[in-house]
């Protein structure tokens, strides 16, 4: 099918001249992998599109790659031909699906070319042209991240890159099989997904996509109950409170009975013995596998955000199989670190995968230092900015040698902004960032300054924290009014007469007053959900500089604020 589709897409020249791109906008689905396939077989570089992202995200990148022909599904057909008139190379729009009626005459307005998918490939077979493998140094795909920082940066993965990664994973102790069942669920235009894809392709394991629907994915699951299992925290969470919500409304034995299997077990794997108990299996856990379509489950991977070392330990015992988590990023081509099978290793993710080096850089302005000998009183071998080079390492990015030069230093490292600390038996765990982005639990970035501007531009609002904990799914701030006109507002609100600041501060009509507020700019400036600000604490007191929670020139010294809060902190989150 690779072979019929890629032949198709040459005998059209469809693809972009001299660079050989073409893009891809859909959601996982069979013609996803065909086409991916396709661009490996004869040499061509795909451009993935998230079916997530905001349109000027995805008009940035066509316009960047001027690219010719995209392949897309229906929703994204209607979004690029709304854009057409800012979209000059676009000539052809390739539709998984059938070409309705409305869809043609928007094409035929906008001058673009509608072809389906299914006549690619049929005129492809009946003409196939030989593979034309590419070398190792070849670029692959293009893959944009998120724009978190603003634009979106088109990272250039190679094709060395790719198998790199994939193989040095494998040699950690995570061997596909041919036997092997696998759920595509996380976005394929994600490198981690198409990676786990191609390693799993590679000796025949099967993939099933899901449906596309996250409130769903419990049905795919049990309709295909895999055997490796990709996931994130925020998924991995919601079955461990899923699971626990359910055990808590059974009788007293049951609940006994339960705890006292999750201590066996949790023994058992801490002291190396075998994952599995034929008592607890049979009676118990068995049957909640099998519930949730995880029975079969013998590889669990869980990355893009840290998983709470207490899910992790309760779904090592329910499960039974080998759970690893992993850092990396796309410009490390997915992994960069990784749990070896069987590794019980506490909040760190891994060791170094074989084809990387890692290098810790000094950080002096965070107290970081690549010769620290001693973290949180124990021994260690330094802590500073994780940096990583290796054969799975990007070269760059796509037509942006100032972001380049930024994010990789003159020998090839990558300089990811986490800051780590490399402990005695070389295992990596990430205690801070230098760069202000974060992930939530369900690997979302958050481009933490962007929303402080957006929900500091109120004029309710003089100063603005916005803190985010990697194993919690929602954001929470910290608030400092701007007292003049809190003061004038108040003037209109009768139940405040007499009232003095820090009075209206404390109050719950004043809470509710910002939360409209930070409702309005959520709307006004059409964010996404994990971006909203719902839980938030109002400080009547301003932050200094004499008090070094602020810079000279105003700006956060967010480490201080994080330190000033942590009480606060872990009041709010556990409300």
């Amino acid at each position: 099918m690779a072979t019929n589709f890629g032949s198709g897409l040459i005998h059209h020249n469809l693809v972009t001249h001299d660079e050989n791109l073409i893009g891809l906008y859909s959601g996982n689905c069979i013609h996803w992998g065909i086409t991916d396939h396709a661009c490996n077989a004869y040499g061509l570089t795909l451009v993935p599109i998230y079916d997530t992202l905001g349109t000027d995200s995805v008009e940035y990148i066509l316009q960047q790659t001027c690219l010719k022909t995209c392949i897309c599904g229906v929703s994204e057909t209607e979004k690029l031909l709304s854009l057409k008139h800012r979209l000059p190379c676009l000539e052809y729009i390739i539709l998984i699906g059938e070409i309705s009626d409305q869809l043609k005459s928007m094409a035929d307005d906008c001058n673009v070319t509608l072809l389906t998918f299914e006549t690619i490939e049929s005129e492809g077979k009946n003409d196939p042209l030989k593979n034309r493998p590419p070398f190792a140094e070849d670029i692959c795909t293009i893959c944009y991240t998120s724009g978190t920082t603003g634009t979106p940066k088109g990272v250039l993965i190679s094709h060395r890159n790719f198998v790199s990664a994939i193989m040095a994973t494998i040699q950690t102790g995570l061997f596909p099989t041919s036997e092997d069942r696998y759920l595509s669920y996380l976005p394929l235009a994600h490198v981690l997904e198409r990676a786990v894809s191609y390693a799993l392709l590679s000796v025949g394991a099967q993939i099933g996509f899901a449906q596309g629907d996250r409130k769903r994915i419990v049905n795919d699951v049990k309709a295909l109950r895999p055997t490796v299992f990709c996931s994130v925290p925020q998924l991995l969470n919601r079955i461990y409170e899923g699971i626990k919500s359910e055990i808590e409304k059974r009788g007293w034995m049951t609940r006994t009975l339960f705890q006292w299997g999750m201590e066996v077990k949790k023994y058992r794997i801490e002291h190396g013995y075998s994952k599995s108990d034929w008592f607890f299996d049979t009676l118990l856990f068995g049957p909640i596998r099998k519930s949730i379509g995880l029975e079969n489950v013998r590889i669990t991977v869980s990355g893009s955000a840290p998983l709470s070392d207490e899910v992790k330990s309760f779904l090592q015992c329910l499960l039974g199989g080998v759970i690893v988590e992993g850092y990396g990023a796309t410009e490390t081509s997915g992994p960069a670190t990784i749990e070896f099978a069987g590794s019980r290793g506490k909040g760190t993710v891994g060791v170094p995968i074989p084809c990387n080096l890692l290098k810790l850089v000094d950080v002096p302005e965070m107290g970081y230092c690549a010769t620290d000998r001693v973290f949180q009183g124990k021994a260690c071998l330094g802590r500073g900015e994780l940096c990583i080079k290796g054969y799975n390492v990007s070269s760059g990015y796509y037509k942006n040698d100032e972001a380049s030069k930024a994010s990789f230093d003159d020998e090839g490292f990558f300089k990811t902004g986490d800051i780590a600390v490399l402990l005695p038996n070389y295992e990596v765990k990430i205690i801070d960032r230098k760069k202000n982005i974060f992930k939530l639990s369900q690997g979302e970035y958050i481009a933490v300054e962007k929303l402080e501007a957006y929900y500091g531009s109120s004029p309710f609002v003089k100063q603005i924290f916005i803190y985010g904990d990697s194993l919690r799914n929602y954001l929470i701030g910290f608030v400092v009014p701007e007292e003049s006109f809190v003061m004038k507002w108040a003037q209109s609100v009768p139940s405040y007469k007499g009232f003095s600041f820090k009075d209206i501060c404390r109050s719950q009509l004043f809470h509710r007053q910002l939360s409209f507020e930070f409702q309005r700019i959520f709307e006004e400036k059409q964010l996404k959900g994990f971006e909203r600000l719902t839980k938030f604490k109002v400080e009547p007191e301003s932050w200094t500089v004499e008090q070094d929670l602020i810079t000279p020139t105003f700006k956060l010294r967010r480490r201080k604020l994080k330190d000033k809060f942590q009480e606060s902190i872990k009041a709010i989150y556990s409300a």
